[in-house]
């Protein structure tokens, strides 16, 4: 009998880093820590950070997307890439998502 088959096997792949930052992983890092493992679980947090910001998007109503829109709108760093005729259509769509109803959240 040869050994039990893994369902995820692990992949190595080697990367590039300054070797002030590999100093500075090295001193977190206990005797019996692993580096892999710290890099591995270093990249799961990022992804999961950037999957809850993605479903952020998806998750908000209309209102408060056109919320956002128009306080980037009339923001004075965002201000100049909107016209006028943009900012009233912005005012209307908001107009008209308040009298949408809300999507049911168990669907």
């Amino acid at each position: 009998m040869g050994r039990k088959r893994v369902s995820n096997p692990r992949v190595s792949f080697s990367i590039s880093v300054d070797s002030h930052l590999v100093n500075k992983l090295n001193m977190r890092l206990g005797y019996n820590s692993s580096r892999s493992k710290w890099i591995a679980d270093a990249i799961r947090m990022k992804l999961s950070n950037e999957d809850e910001g993605s479903d952020a998007v998806g998750k908000a109503t209309m209102a408060e997307l056109l919320s956002e829109m128009n306080w980037r709108a009339n923001h004075p760093a965002f201000k100049s890439m909107f016209t006028k005729g943009d900012r009233e259509k912005i005012t209307d769509w908001i107009k008209k998502a308040k009298e949408l109803p809300e999507s049911d959240e168990n669907e």
